[in-house]
């Protein structure tokens, strides 16, 4: 009967410490994995304000470039004053605007990046992505119209 009673008792703690063991093991594991999920979401933010940076710059040097070709464009335009000479003088004023109104677009969409670094989740990475898919494709489609324009000077 002592024994029964000692064997269960062994039991008891042994079950008992094997279960504080397994707990502690849990809340460490729980810890780990909330510390891989910050340093992943750090890293996630890093690359996406890197990406950020490269695209800006990228598209910063190719509106200056599109203003340089525009403005070297009306200057050899205005020399020559041919046929068409105003439809093309109000075609590159309209492109000159339209390189200010990006321009002013990624401003304004680069002061809310970095004001949605702060807080940044999926939701602010999916809305940055979209940004920089349709500010492309309107870069593209400006920068396509002006290269039509010196390609077919006489319309």
């Amino acid at each position: 009967m002592k024994n029964v009673r000692f064997l269960a008792i062994v039991v008891t703690v042994v079950f008992f410490g094997c279960h504080q063991i397994s707990n502690r093991q849990l809340n460490d594991a729980r810890v780990s994995v909330k510390d891989a999920k910050r340093i992943q979401s750090d890293s996630v933010k890093a690359k996406k304000i890197a990406d950020w940076k490269q695209f800006k710059t990228e598209s910063d040097h190719k509106m200056a470039k599109l203003e340089t070709d525009i403005a070297s464009f009306h200057n050899s335009s205005v020399k020559q004053k041919n046929n068409g000479w105003q439809k093309r003088n109000s075609l590159l004023h309209k492109a000159r605007t339209d390189i200010k109104k990006l321009r002013e677009k990624l401003n304004k969409k680069s002061i809310d990046f970095d004001h949605n670094m702060q807080t940044f989740n999926d939701i602010v990475a999916q809305q940055n992505e979209i940004f920089i898919r349709e500010f492309v494709n309107d870069l593209e489609q400006l920068n396509q119209s002006v290269n039509k324009l010196f390609t077919d000077p006489g319309k």
